[in-house]
């Protein structure tokens, strides 16, 4: 009716009317169709209109049955209207694509598995997601699926059960019920049952799809980890440990590689085997279950969020490992080879037992270190006992030594000869132990500091300080270049005048040594404008410069875990820096080492040191007395302690003064920046790690190096030594024998990388060394067992390392990679053959 009278209204006007109705022609009537255009109801064709707006020819043909599709394409015409289609053709892809971004607010031409896991960390998107039409979300899986797969389709069956905001966490469920190493558990056959039922609405998820979810969340979730949003990833793990214990399936957490229950629950397992490696009964196998429990730990991702527990945990295992191998202790026969071997072997075993002295947040994990760390303090005071006899002995005589220095000797013997080749910077860092060296000289390398040794086979000497180890008298010993005993002042003036120093250095520019005052700017920010400019100029031929962060620590030392690297070692960084400036050879060095604070007891004496005392009466058993040549005064007596568990003075967080070779053993380092040449009868050196610090991989069989008939080298660097033995063959004959390596080698795209590396880029026989070696351990090693396999230098190794990855890591493809935590470094094969276009198969 009311059609008719708009008809009747519009009777004899000249304009076009049109009339929107929903009725069909039937329900209208002829009378009312007679008085229309043609008699007949025109229908509104939205994909006509459509087409019209995107101006194109053609609409894809899979859009012909999604009538509500055109509707949502014209709700969501921008004022602007829509942006040009190329090719004249509206394909299916891009009217998903403008439907996703308008209500989902995707961006991506494909939405995969993690996208769709990324869209959901954002509690908002999935509100979104449940105000779109109905038409469009019923659509949504089957087009999800063609890029997401049946991953896709389940996770969105989550959203529309409820459960959107639980993907991510119910991801990492699935990462444990369906982990394929527990596939035949029934309780966690059970377990997905439960998942199935409660948050799919009893849908069947098998195993594959519930990997791949679990797979997508990992992805999303690792990467929040690496930028340490650890924020937007704890409500996520605690809802996800949460559904867990709810479905009963808690026990197997350890499989989670995100969950931090995951992670404590690795470390209770690796807890319980440090306990059995320990015992008396403890044998290899014990030792290979230890290896890979601790590597399960060191492989999750908690284990680099908590970079200090994971390494109190390698340190662990190398202690475990150092037991093993030493049930037999070594027994020294001399005083200079018990410092040997303080200096290259038991002065490690300081360091790791001091990274796990403090325990752990895992209750099991702390009590499995108090007993390692008791061990270890047993069979290590063994050797400290050992020592003191026989530093006794030999402090009455004091003769000579090929193998140790003696620190007075340092500037004759070390200094002067090394000034004299090119400027050097003598550094002395008060108090500073074998152990603290160690660990500073790891940070040192990986900065890019080269060590270096004495002749041909690059021998490295350790140091013996005077005697007490007090700083008055070793460090004034060790500047002036006699045995004596001094403060600063007389230090400088001893240093100066210092006849070897002075001989190799101009009048106008004398040695020079700062100390702690001079070093930084007034108020202590950094270096002071006169010592960066002395050390960074090549005027003067000797400095010497005293930092005694070491010493004050072990004065204040607080609650908390000392790192010793270039940084906390104020000003340690800038005065490197300013070194490196004048390509000055470093040599680091101390005037004496420390024992710490662990609970020692307290023996008062009148007119004691630290850990040193005049004689009266006889010694006690952890003391022995020392007199001789060494000690000074000269004919002086004192008694000492060579056991650490003893202290005479007030408690503080470290002492030194006694004769345990954590005191008398001065490590000695010379180092370079690696950008020169090394100085006259010194070279770089190779690892000095004992071979229980590193787990090695095993002995795998070499193939034979096959004879080049041109008997050339491929790119090889006249001047540099050959570190890389074995790869005296053309690429042509070597494609024969090594396949994919060298048709890597002979590829375009290899060439591109390696150009684009221009100076820094390694050659083709160092690259292919490093291919050959990872192949033989199927693609996959520790850098400790890399380096060893290759010969390189380990303080070259890191550049050589990131050298590599620059030339294959083609467009940041991960095609090889190092994984911090766990030290290894991983070739994805698959996917260098892929990016660098080689043709197999391989």
């Amino acid at each position: 009716m009311a059609l008719r009278e708009a008809l009747v209204n519009h009777g004899g006007s000249d304009e076009v009317a049109v009339f929107l109705t929903s009725l069909d022609e039937k329900s209208l009537g002829l009378d009312v169709l007679a008085r229309l255009w043609n008699q007949r109801i025109y229908s509104i064709q939205s994909w006509r209109i459509v087409r019209d707006l995107f101006a194109v020819d053609e609409i894809d043909a899979r859009l012909d049955h999604q009538g509500w599709m055109a509707d949502a394409l014209l709700q969501a015409q921008p004022k602007e209207g829509f942006p040009p289609i190329p090719g004249q053709v509206l394909t299916a892809d891009f009217a998903w694509q403008l439907l996703l971004r308008l209500y989902l607010g995707f961006d991506q031409r494909q939405v995969d598995a993690i996208e769709l896991a990324r869209w959901a960390k954002d509690a908002s998107s999935v509100e979104t997601y449940l105000t779109a039409p109905m038409e469009f979300r019923k659509s949504l899986p089957d087009w999800i699926a063609l890029s997401a797969g049946d991953v896709g389709r389940i996770m969105l069956m989550a959203l529309e059960e409820g459960h959107g905001k639980e993907l991510l966490p119910l991801g990492l469920v699935c990462q444990v019920i369906f982990d394929a190493s527990a596939s035949g558990e029934a309780e966690l056959a059970t377990a997905a049952a439960r998942l199935e039922e409660r948050f799919l609405g009893g849908s069947s998820l098998k195993p594959e799809v519930g990997r791949g979810w679990g797979a997508a969340v990992s992805s999303v979730m690792e990467a929040e980890l690496a930028k340490r949003e650890l924020h937007a990833t704890h409500a996520f793990q605690r809802r996800a440990e949460e559904i867990l214990a709810d479905i009963k399936a808690d026990a197997f957490v350890a499989a989670s590689p995100i969950l931090p229950k995951g992670f404590e629950r690795r470390l209770d397992a690796v807890a319980s085997t440090i306990v059995r490696a320990i015992s008396a009964k403890a044998g290899k196998k014990t030792l290979e279950n230890l290896e890979g429990a601790a590597q399960f730990a060191l492989d999750h991702r908690m284990a680099g969020v908590k970079p200090n527990r994971a390494d109190s945990l390698k340190m662990a295992v190398r202690l475990v490992r150092w037991l093993e191998g030493s049930r037999e202790h070594h027994v020294a026969d001399s005083f200079p080879e018990a410092v040997e071997h303080y200096f290259s072997d038991s002065g490690f075993v300081d360091w790791a037992r001091a990274r796990i002295w403090d325990g752990d947040s895992n209750p099991e994990l702390s009590k499995a270190y108090a007993k390692l760390a008791n061990k270890v303090d047993e069979a290590r005071e063994e050797e400290n006992r050992r020592f003191g006899q026989l530093i006794a002995q030999w402090s009455t005589h004091a003769a000579p030594s090929t193998t140790v220095l003696w620190i007075e000797e340092l500037l004759d013997r070390v200094v002067a000869p090394l000034a004299k080749d090119r400027p050097a910077l003598l550094l002395v860092l008060d108090g500073m132990s074998v152990a603290v060296f160690r660990e500073l000289l790891q940070d040192l390398h990986s900065q890019g500091w080269v060590e270096l040794g004495h002749g041909e086979v690059g021998e490295r000497k350790p140091v013996v300080a005077a005697l007490p180890t007090r700083t008055e008298i070793s460090r004034a010993s060790l500047l002036c270049g006699q045995l004596t005993s001094g403060n600063s002042a007389k230090e400088k003036e001893g240093f100066k005048k210092h006849e070897g120093l002075r001989s190799i250095s101009s009048a106008k520019f004398p040695p020079i040594l700062y100390h702690k005052a001079e070093l930084t700017e007034s108020g202590g920010r950094g270096l002071s404008q006169e010592v960066r400019s002395q050390i960074a100029g090549t005027e003067r031929r000797v400095i010497g410069v005293v930092i005694n962060t070491v010493d004050d620590y072990l004065a204040k030392g607080g609650q908390f875990k000392e790192s010793w690297t270039s940084e906390t070692i104020v000003p340690l960084s800038q005065v490197l820096d300013a070194a490196r400036e004048s390509n000055r050879t470093v040599i680091i060095t101390s005037d004496h080492g420390h024992v710490l604070e662990r609970d020692l007891e307290y023996r008062a004496h009148e007119q004691s040191q630290e850990r040193s005392r005049p004689v009266v009466g006889d010694p006690d058993d952890e003391e022995v007395i020392i007199t001789g040549p060494r000690v000074w005064p000269e004919g002086e007596r004192l008694i000492a302690p060579w056991s650490e568990k003893i202290r005479y003075a007030t408690k503080k967080y470290g002492y030194h003064g006694g004769v345990s070779p954590q005191e008398v053993v001065v490590p000695l380092a010379v180092l370079h920046s690696g950008t020169q040449t090394t100085p006259e009868d010194w070279t770089e050196t190779t690892s000095a790690w004992p071979a229980w610090w590193d787990k090695m991989e095993p002995e795998q069989p070499k193939p034979a190096a096959k004879k080049s008939k041109a008997n050339k080298r491929v790119d090889s660097e006249p001047s540099a030594p050959n570190l890389f033995s074995g790869v005296e063959e053309s690429l042509e004959e070597s494609l024969k024998a090594d396949g994919w390596i060298a048709a890597l080698l002979l590829s375009e795209v290899y060439q591109e990388q390696k150009s684009m590396g221009a100076r820094v880029a390694l050659d083709d026989a160092k690259v292919r060394s490093f291919l050959v070696a990872l192949d033989a351990r199927g693609g996959k090693m520790t850098r400790a067992g890399l380096a060893k396999a290759l010969e390189a230098p380990r303080m070259r190794f890191p550049g050589m390392l990131a050298a590599l990855r620059r030339i294959l890591n083609v467009d940041g493809f991960p095609i090889l990679e190092v994984d911090e935590n766990s030290d290894m470094v991983e070739l994805d094969k698959k996917l260098l053959t892929t990016q660098f276009e080689l043709k197999g198969p391989f």
